[in-house]
């Protein structure tokens, strides 16, 4: 996914991103420049279809404004968050190293399967699972975030509920098609 072309939109319900692929730039550029890392966590609500197909439409939009609360709750000024697919959600979290965005999406990860939804009289339990990268300065904000969300999917394998940290790393090596010493990312 090339999020920086892709016209994504936040969730209709409290997100206070309008259009997230520009924040995401503004973010990441602005760090860059004050050579601060930036965090990108991706998050995916566990069996979110079967929710769907067990409790309606109306059941889901009650779990995905569930889920944004938690993590919107937890988010400092300038952070930023946005609805990036069905049920995921991106993070983006500048001044935030891989560490500690680890901590916060798994402190995220347990508020969230700690949550209780009632609807028509039965009770929703919910969880998510998360992908966590850092952007470094050298890094391209696409495979950082094709990073987090290949983490996310990991996560899901892992059997759910659980936190991925990312594998991208950065090193500064001899880029032989540019005859430089450029970052090389290395798997």
């Amino acid at each position: 996914k090339d999020i920086a072309k892709e016209d994504k939109t936040p969730l209709d319900f409290g997100l206070a991103v309008k259009q997230h692929p520009d924040s995401l730039l503004q973010v990441t550029a602005r760090n860059k420049r004050k050579n601060t890392p930036v965090a990108i966590a991706i998050l995916d609500i566990d069996h979110f279809k079967r929710i769907n197909d067990t409790y309606g439409h109306i059941a889901g939009d009650k779990v995905s404004q569930t889920v944004a609360s938690v993590v919107q709750q937890n988010m400092r000024t300038g952070d930023v968050l946005a609805r990036y697919g069905g049920e995921e959600f991106i993070a983006v979290l500048p001044e935030t190293g891989k560490e500690k965005a680890m901590e916060l999406a798994d402190r995220l990860r347990m508020q969230i399967a700690g949550q209780t939804i009632m609807h028509d009289s039965k009770i929703i339990r919910i969880s998510a699972s998360f992908g966590v990268a850092e952007l470094d300065r050298c890094a391209d904000m696409n495979k950082i975030i094709q990073d987090a969300d290949a983490m996310m999917y990991r996560a899901k394998l892992n059997g759910r509920n659980t936190v991925m940290p990312g594998l991208i790393k950065l090193v500064r090596g001899f880029d032989r098609s540019a005859g430089t010493h450029a970052p090389a990312v290395i798997l």
